[in-house]
């Protein structure tokens, strides 16, 4: 009778085990953390927190996060997270100065926080290369001419693959945006907040998707600035990029003939044969610089034309002087210093961080549908004739990602965002890097969003000298009602 009764007892125990078992979250340690907020910059107290390197195995390796926080002007009444977009750009350094961030009314209300994303420097970082492997990288001839120039390309590709595994072959696996995603709703909870309000711009706003899509019921007010169409294919997203950059480039050229003296010509025809035949003579010949070790690349030049096109005009006047100077002095000094701001590289030849690496990282475990060498060139010359300024150079552009050798594990363009408070897109008319069409496509994928238009040139639209834009978004992100927040009409356009 007691031999029964200990089996049974037994029995019991192991019956109940897998049921307790299954009711305890993997997670919960993660978001059971504390913040310790330390003074890391002269504006911002920084603080880290663990999250899972794989969120299918939680109980495995574990990687860093830092986040940071700008603490609010006035007394706060919660957080506004923001991302400044990438994939790879850095929130810890973004928010340093708020007031290029969001305006002061905003500011008094909310501290603003931000977090440098898996992979990237203060977090646990994904260091392919060094510095001089990044301007190797960087300044391969992104339109081959030649197969030679096709062979150096794929190289480089291969090249970025083995650092990458080399340095950490498995976070190299897990930096998508949806594992982002997963870190940032942690970040939510760790600050307190039962609903993310949320500024995301350019790659930010893939970002908030992604979350919004796997956390609904956590999601609170979005700005979605420079909107992402996370739904179509690399290929169909490099062709409507290279739509729209060369669009802003003939805004470019057509503002230069307005200016009275363009070096590119008399003609908008006669300025874009120029500008080609100057680049394309690069491939062979470049220019000397300052820097008698570092010539300017063709590679170099295009950065340089299209860098000014995410700032418009203030950035066109730096690009016509740079223009004016090596076609009429030969010397390539001011273009390269226009291609060094982009890449964020500093006199020293040392860069802000490793984001040049971590954007093919992050956008080739994203997007399936790479195209192949052979892909590459069959488009290059469609391309090339359809937009003569910036085919070419597009055509190219996500051939890294065809060898890439890892996907993520969970779709990005088959989230749906659903029940979710209303959320506010936005889309700038002549946006080189986020098309406005694309606004317009997330706008309606989102129920009860509303699209706002800057109708202008340039990146983005929030804080871009637009009062219109920023009283429309500040209305909004400062409503307390979720259900019924401060929106515009559906289709507002701002000057």
């Amino acid at each position: 009778m007691r031999r029964r009764i200990i089996i049974a007892l037994i029995a019991v125990l192991v019956a109940a085990v897998p049921a307790q078992a299954a009711a305890v979250d993997p997670l919960a340690n993660f978001y059971n953390q504390q913040l310790h907020w330390k003074k890391c910059t002269e504006h911002l107290e920084c603080a880290t927190f663990k999250v899972p390197l794989d969120y299918q195995n939680p109980s495995g390796r574990t990687i860093t996060i830092t986040a940071a926080r700008n603490k609010a002007a006035g007394k706060a009444r919660g957080s506004l997270v923001i991302n400044p977009g990438g994939p790879g750009g850095s929130g810890v350094d973004y928010i340093e100065i708020a007031t290029d961030v969001v305006t002061p009314a905003l500011h008094r209300e909310f501290d603003l926080v931000s977090f440098d994303p898996r992979g990237l420097r203060r977090s646990t970082p994904l260091d392919c290369f060094n510095d001089d492997q990044i301007d190797a990288f960087l300044e391969v001839d992104q339109t081959p001419d030649n197969a030679a120039e096709e062979r150096a390309l794929v190289a480089s590709a291969q090249a970025l693959i083995s650092a990458c595994q080399r340095s950490d072959k498995e976070l190299m696996q897990h930096v998508s945006t949806i594992e982002v995603a997963r870190d940032m709703d942690i970040l939510r909870a760790l600050l307190g907040e039962p609903r993310l309000r949320f500024l995301g711009k350019s790659w930010g706003t893939a970002l908030g998707q992604a979350y919004a899509a796997l956390f609904p019921l956590r999601t609170g007010l979005f700005v979605l600035d420079g909107a992402v169409d996370i739904r179509i294919s690399m290929s169909q997203a490099s062709f409507d990029q290279a739509q729209a950059f060369e669009i802003a480039a003939d805004r470019f050229i057509g503002w230069c003939l307005q200016q009275g003296r363009c070096v590119l010509g008399r003609t908008e025809v006669a300025a874009r044969s120029r500008l080609i035949g100057f680049i394309a003579k690069l491939d062979s010949q470049p220019l000397p610089t300052r820097n008698r070790k570092r010539p300017l690349t063709e590679e170099q030049a295009w950065t340089a034309v299209i860098g000014p096109m995410y700032v418009a005009q203030g950035g066109w006047d730096w690009l016509n002087i740079a223009l004016t100077t090596a076609i009429e002095d030969r010397n390539g000094s001011e273009l390269q210093a226009i291609n060094d701001w982009f890449v964020e590289r500093s006199a020293r030849g040392r860069y802000a961080d490793n984001g040049n690496t971590l954007i093919y990282a992050v956008n080739c475990l994203d997007r399936a549908g790479a195209v192949s060498l052979a892909r590459a060139k069959q488009q290059r010359a469609d391309w090339a004739e359809r937009l003569p300024l910036m085919g070419r150079l597009m055509a190219w552009g996500d051939e890294a990602c065809a060898s890439w050798p890892y996907r993520s594990q969970e779709s990005l363009r088959s989230l749906r965002i659903r029940s979710v408070p209303p959320m506010l897109v936005i889309g700038t008319t002549y946006d080189p890097a986020t098309p406005m069409k694309w606004a317009r496509a997330v706008q309606k994928q989102i129920p009860k969003s509303v699209l706002l238009e800057r109708m202008g040139d340039g990146h983005t639209a929030y804080t871009v000298n637009s009062p219109c834009i920023d009283k429309t978004v500040d209305a909004y992100l400062l409503s307390r009602n979720l259900a019924a927040p401060a929106l515009p009409v559906n289709g507002k356009r701002c000057d």
